[in-house]
């Protein structure tokens, strides 16, 4: 009987003790940034909207800067060469479509949102690709010619960002250039009021409140919006703000230098429909995914 009570009285203790180190030692900071489940996914709270992120440092850069020294034009036939590696981007199970460019003879960069199974909404991605085969990718074109469409092989979403990494079954360098990306020490040195373009293809109906010659732009037609870097978002992932023209369906275009390389990738703006209230709106504010740091390395991890 003793014995029985001693068991007993031992095993409380150590519970006891138990409960009272796991309660009491020192918590290791968190710092799984990919967790789909971290608040400071980029993808899934798009967090460089917050202004402790450097929105508000870029609201005000962007002030200085005049309107008209921002521009957003249709580029004309034949496509140059420097923006032959842009296409729509079509996912079929979702019935939408955005941008990508390729950057090398099979890989391709666009967002997650664009490639996503279905439509999911801010706080609830889900970071399933849809499957490949309701997939396309039609570089160069226009209103009036297809010339090539690319099927797709398989599809890699990075954590943490709302970026994309497509592979396409055929050889793409057979009838373009892909895009060659910035040294990772020129992203990273970029400033503000250093040139950039974005090439893609936003829905010319959302240029109507503030372009109105351009909403009459028949559907497909590729644009190119020359602008300003601004400043780099202060999120764990690496982001920067910019002063350049985009709509809905840019998304997924290529952010480029002064040199037509890559530096970004374009995942959203404060004016998407182009009739946005926020006051960031005024001065045609967004920002890209940098090609810097891990995002860099899982994509040339994932090149074919």
């Amino acid at each position: 009987m003793k014995k029985r009570i001693f068991l007993i009285f031992m095993a409380l203790l150590i519970t006891i003790v138990t409960m009272i180190y796991f309660l009491n030692r020192p918590h290791e900071p968190d710092v799984q940034v990919h967790n789909t489940k971290d608040p400071r996914d980029a993808y899934v709270t798009n967090n460089a909207y917050q202004k402790k992120s450097g929105s508000k440092t870029a609201f005000e850069l962007a002030q200085r800067i005049n309107d008209d020294a921002i521009s957003i034009n249709a580029v004309k036939q034949p496509i140059p060469k420097a923006y032959r590696s842009v296409g729509r981007f079509i996912n079929h199970s979702k019935h939408s479509s955005g941008t990508a460019v390729a950057i090398d003879k099979h890989t391709l960069l666009t967002n997650n949102h664009v490639v996503e199974s279905t439509k999911t909404h801010q706080g609830k991605r889900n970071y399933r690709p849809a499957h490949p085969r309701l997939l396309r990718f039609i570089p160069m074109q226009s209103p009036t010619q297809t010339p090539y469409t690319y099927t797709i092989k398989s599809v890699h979403m990075i954590k943490g960002v709302d970026l994309a990494v497509v592979h396409t079954k055929e050889d793409l360098s057979h009838v373009l250039t892909p895009m060659p990306i910035a040294s990772e020490k020129s992203i990273e040195a970029m400033s503000y009021k250093d040139r950039i373009k974005i090439v893609g293809y936003p829905q010319p109906k959302y240029f109507a409140s503030r372009f109105p010659k351009l909403a009459n732009t028949p559907e497909h037609q590729m644009f190119v919006t020359q602008g300003y870097y601004l400043n780099e978002a202060t999120t764990v992932e690496p982001q920067f703000y910019f002063n350049a023209v985009t709509r809905k369906g840019n998304s997924g275009s290529p952010i480029m230098n002064d040199h037509n390389e890559l530096i970004g990738i374009f995942p959203n703006a404060f004016n998407n429909s182009g009739n946005s209230s926020f006051e960031y709106n005024a001065e045609e504010m967004g920002y890209g995914v940098a090609i810097t740091k891990h995002v860099r390395q899982e994509i040339l991890k994932n090149m074919e």
